[in-house]
């Protein structure tokens, strides 16, 4: 396995000594089967010459001093993740090496090593994990509609999405999605309907066209060889005249990764949560709160995480067909989301305690969720989706975001 690796000293402290530790640390990884070709920064002066390439498993900074952690973090604004950080055990190396981890804190999160007995093979196995995790999450979004992402609001692009989580996403133009709607046979759609009147209750809602745009997608999805979907809906919703959202529970049921509203950071956190944390998942609006009880809706969720109910009706700002009330089950629950920027994973635990709730002026798939102080969470989320998972998945969540490079951070 090939990394960058990147050794800090300051000039302050004897070479003969730290000189030492390096040759040490070198060969100790050299002996767990890790390649690299080494750089060596001694003092600020010099961190401009060092090129690191992005074709590798990864980068190594080897801190042997004090003083190196400013040196450190200007070059790692842009380099190959995961990142390792190993202090050396003396000369005040571990300080630096946790001083440069908080000042890129918001573009990365190193995993910090002392250089103890083992630690050679600890950081072998770290980025074996990461490589695995890596390709696990690699997916293929196709996004209909466009996405939401602008730049100017400095939110992650397409490239970013491809980096950080391997995400691919191929942009589907309308008219293919049209003609694929149109090569939709009658019986298919008279097929499902009657399959999904035998397990929801469809009220004052007609289901062909949501029907016609559920079997078009999973075509599309087949014949292009993707792992998921994103809809810009409303950019769709007057051009096809239904929305998504019962394709979306359908396709999700069926172990597509469904997004809705063509959002990056959202794509992001679903396709981690599919494929890295093998969850259903129901992606919310954070919608009110009341006491201590956090309101999220929207108008869809997989059928899959339904206690019994499932009301099928008009969507609730369009009036279209079709938007979903799932009955969602009671219990523990983790709500998270990553940030605009792709940087880090925040989350939160809290119980579902109620849903089904027929309220007016929300999403139809209501759920109140008890949590610690809905106002101080309000202030500190990435955005205004989260998406809602049975049980607590923190530990989990905070493994990924080491191993991925990002910051983690639970409300």
């Amino acid at each position: 396995m090939r990394t960058n690796l990147v050794a800090f000293a300051s000039p302050i402290h004897p070479e003969e000594e730290w000189r030492r530790d390096l040759e040490q640390c070198l060969e100790k990884l050299r002996d767990v089967g890790l390649e690299f070709h080494e750089h060596l920064i001694v003092g600020q002066p010099h961190y401009r010459e060092v090129k690191l390439s992005k074709r590798v498993h990864g980068t190594i900074i080897v801190f042997l001093t004090g003083g190196t952690s400013k040196s450190a973090a200007k070059i790692l604004q842009d380099i190959a993740k995961p990142l390792i950080f190993i202090a050396s055990p003396r000369h005040n190396a571990l300080p630096s090496a946790l001083e440069a981890n908080a000042l890129l804190r918001e573009q990365a999160m190193a995993k910090i090593v002392m250089v103890r007995e083992g630690y050679a093979e600890e950081v072998r196995r770290f980025l074996e994990k990461a490589k695995s995790l890596r390709e696990e999450s690699k997916a293929k979004i196709l996004s209909f509609g466009g996405l939401a992402a602008r730049a100017d609001l400095k939110e992650a692009s397409p490239e970013r999405l491809a980096e950080m989580f391997n995400v691919e996403i191929e942009e589907v133009p309308y008219k293919d999605l049209e003609e694929a709607i149109i090569k939709v046979g009658e019986e298919e759609v008279e097929t499902m309907e009657k399959r999904l009147r035998a397990s929801m209750a469809i009220k004052d809602t007609s289901l062909t066209k949501a029907i016609r745009l559920y079997l078009a997608t999973k075509s599309l999805l087949e014949a292009r060889g993707a792992d998921g979907f994103t809809f810009n809906c409303f950019n769709l919703l007057s051009k096809i005249g239904s929305t998504p959202c019962l394709t979306m529970s359908l396709l999700s049921d069926e172990g597509y990764v469904a997004v809705c509203e063509g959002e990056i950071q959202s794509i992001a956190a679903s396709v981690l949560t599919r494929k890295l944390l093998k969850r259903e998942f129901f992606m919310s609006n954070v919608s009110s709160y009341t006491g201590r009880t956090l309101l999220i809706a929207h108008c869809t969720a997989p059928a899959s995480m339904a206690e019994r109910r499932i009301d099928v009706l008009p969507h609730f700002e369009s009036g279209l067909p079709a938007g979903l009330d799932v009955e969602l089950k009671r219990g523990a629950v983790t709500l998270f989301n990553v940030d605009k920027g792709l940087k880090e994973i925040v989350a939160f635990k809290g119980y579902m305690k109620a849903s089904f709730l027929k309220k007016e002026g929300f999403c139809r798939t209501q759920a109140e969720v008890e949590v610690e102080e809905p106002v101080e969470l309000l202030s500190r989320l990435v955005g205004g989706h989260l998406l809602m998972v049975y049980g607590d998945v923190m530990e989990e969540l905070r493994e990924i975001a080491e191993l991925l490079n990002l910051g983690f951070r639970e409300l």
